[in-house]
């Protein structure tokens, strides 16, 4: 009879090990072992840095990021055994608008900043101004502090 529990034991974790490998390499499908660890963590970056997926969403069949990284087995016939498949890489085409979103985005950022740095520079040159009319403000009021002073002391006399 033990030998039975250890038999019925051994065939579970054998097929729970290949349930959890089949599970890890369906998600990993299409990846060169160079990007394995790329791919490892659950919150994964799109290599073009225009956002984030969850793993879950890693070769859905869904194109999440502009430039196909969410979906590597993508059929472009590089994931092949034997390189022999040609099709189109339909990611790209798929994430050409995001990318034209991404572009505008951009620009749009880029013309504020330079704006921003416009008005920055003009604020400064401005605080300049103001600070040279104040100060020259400053010598006057002082100049008209000591002659009231002087007429004050002559109508005294």
């Amino acid at each position: 009879m033990t030998h039975w529990i250890f038999l019925l034991g051994f065939i579970w974790l054998a097929v729970t090990y290949k349930g959890v490998a089949a599970d890890s390499a369906m998600q990993l499908l299409g990846l060169s072992p160079l990007d394995e660890k790329y791919f490892k963590s659950e919150a994964i970056k799109c290599k073009d840095g225009s956002k984030s997926f969850v793993r879950a969403r890693l070769n859905d069949g869904f194109c999440d990021c502009a430039d196909g990284t969410d979906e590597p087995d993508c059929c472009d016939g590089s994931d092949e055994y034997d390189g022999k498949i040609k099709c189109p890489n339909t990611c790209w085409e798929a994430g050409k608008a995001a990318r034209e979103k991404l572009k505008k985005k951009i620009s749009t950022f880029q013309e504020g900043s330079a704006m921003r740095r416009r008005e920055i520079e003009h604020a400064k040159q401005e605080i300049v101004k103001e600070e040279a009319e104040l100060s020259k403000l400053k010598k006057e009021e002082k100049l008209l502090k000591d002659l009231i002073a002087t007429i004050s002391l002559s109508f005294n006399h």
